[in-house]
């Protein structure tokens, strides 16, 4: 496999209802995120970028709270950059948490 979206879609298929992120909220209580969620959000993130026309040499930066919505984000990217890749574009990622 080639990267760490690669990895996590093989996870998907193999086992889409197991968790793949879990939060520890305030009151203790876990909030979770299957692999099939953070698959789904990944693909909206990916034909987001496309959607938007981000092509060659565009910059993509997430800004967004350290949790699922983040991870997503950058699966989103590293889906929309392997597809670049294939039709011989590229994307530059930079990455920013607050």
């Amino acid at each position: 496999m080639s990267n760490f979206a690669a990895r996590i879609s093989a996870a998907a298929a193999a086992r889409p209802g197991a968790p793949a992120i879990e939060k520890i909220l305030n009151d203790n209580s876990v909030e979770t995120m299957t692999y099939s969620e953070l698959e789904g959000l990944a693909g909206r993130v990916a034909a987001w970028l496309v959607g938007r026309d981000v092509a060659a040499g565009d910059r993509v930066a997430i800004l967004a709270d350290n949790d699922a919505t983040w991870i997503a984000g950058y699966l989103g990217i590293l889906r929309h950059v392997q597809r670049a890749a294939r039709t011989r574009s590229s994307v530059r990622i930079g990455a920013w948490n607050c």
